[in-house]
C-alpha cells in the first residue's frame, strides 16, 4: 500500500498536466539526456523533462521505508519528442551524495507501476554537486521493470547518461 501511494504521489510530482504537455518547453525542462536498452526490444533516447532531488533529513516514525537521517529521492520524466512525457523514474540513495561518490540505488519506480526494485547492476556516480543542483552519471546502470502494471513478466532496463538534478 505504501508503495502504492508513494508511487502514485511521485507520479504526481513529475508529470506534466493531465495532457502531459509540458508548458513552454523552455531548456528549464531540459537538464540531460540517457539512453535506455530494453533488453530484446530496442534502445531509445530520452530528453530528461523536470528533474528534481528532495534530501532526506528526517526520521519518520512508524516507517521502516523512508526513516534515513541521510540519503535523497531522485525524480524526472523523459521525452523522445519534447513536449510530451513518455515515461518517468523515481529512485533513492541511502548514502550522503558527495562529488566522485558511486551511490548505491534502491526503491526505483518506473513510470506508473506501483512495484519497485532495486538495481541490478552498473553505476551512478555523482559527477557534480554544485548547491541546489546534483549531476548524476549513469554507466550501465540496470534495473527492472514490469512489461505491464497487471504481470509478473519482467524486462531488464540498462540507461547510461548524465541528468542534472534541481533540488525540490
Amino acid at each position: 500500500m505504501l508503495a502504492m501511494m508513494v508511487a502514485a504521489l511521485s507520479f504526481t510530482a513529475c508529470g506534466g498536466s493531465d495532457d502531459d504537455e509540458i508548458d513552454g518547453g523552455g531548456s528549464s525542462y531540459n537538464e540531460g539526456q540517457v539512453t535506455i536498452q530494453f533488453e530484446d526490444v530496442s534502445t531509445e533516447t530520452y530528453k530528461v523533462l523536470g528533474p528534481t532531488f528532495n534530501v532526506f533529513s528526517q526520521e519518520v516514525i512508524g516507517s521502516n521505508h523512508y526513516a534515513y537521517p541521510k540519503g535523497a529521492t531522485f525524480s524526472t520524466s523523459f521525452t523522445i519528442d519534447g513536449n510530451s512525457v513518455s515515461s518517468w523514474i523515481q529512485f533513492q540513495t541511502k548514502e550522503n551524495v558527495s562529488e566522485g561518490a558511486k551511490l548505491p540505488i534502491t526503491a526505483i519506480f518506473w513510470s506508473s507501476d506501483p512495484r519497485s526494485f532495486d538495481a541490478n547492476g552498473g553505476d551512478v556516480i555523482a559527477k557534480s554537486v554544485n548547491g541546489d543542483k546534483i549531476t548524476l552519471s549513469f554507466k550501465n546502470f540496470k534495473f527492472y521493470r514490469y512489461i505491464k502494471v497487471d504481470s509478473n513478466k519482467k524486462q531488464e532496463l540498462t540507461m547510461n547518461g548524465e541528468i542534472t538534478f534541481i533540488k525540490e
